[in-house]
């Protein structure tokens, strides 16, 4: 749990103490720690194992369906929305609507869809005789 502690705040500064514990929390099966105890390990813990991002910003990823599939598992790590798009660079609708998708579609709902218009011209704009 120490490691994972100092890796997060690593991964990302500006994570809150809450933040970090709320993951711990999720990551460990529901022991939490406090936040005294976050702030003490991230004085004396050890160093981060990790130097790098877990993933690029949103905008880098080229694939519409691994942008998504970013969104998610960075969620079910524990990663709070707000923070998700911060670190993503994106804004927190686009995560909202990524985990609506997610929730809706599941696996199906990771491609782009299509945006053309697949009603008829008629049945919209009826021609006059």
């Amino acid at each position: 749990m120490r490691q994972l502690i100092v890796d997060l705040k690593a991964e990302y500064p500006d994570f809150t103490l809450g933040e970090i514990a709320n993951i711990c929390a999720i990551q460990f099966n529901g022991r939490r720690p406090s936040k005294h105890t976050v702030k003490a390990v991230l004085f004396d813990g050890p160093r981060p194992s990790r130097t790098t991002r877990q993933f690029p910003r949103y905008a880098e990823i080229a694939d519409p369906e691994e942008r998504r599939l970013a969104v998610i598992r960075l969620h079910a790590q524990g990663w709070s929305i707000s923070t998700i798009a911060r670190y993503l660079d994106v804004s927190r609708p686009t995560i909202y609507a990524t985990l609506s998708r997610w929730v809706e579609e599941g696996v199906r709902g990771l491609p782009d869809k299509s945006h053309a218009n697949t009603s008829s011209q008629e049945s919209i704009c009826p021609r006059a005789i």
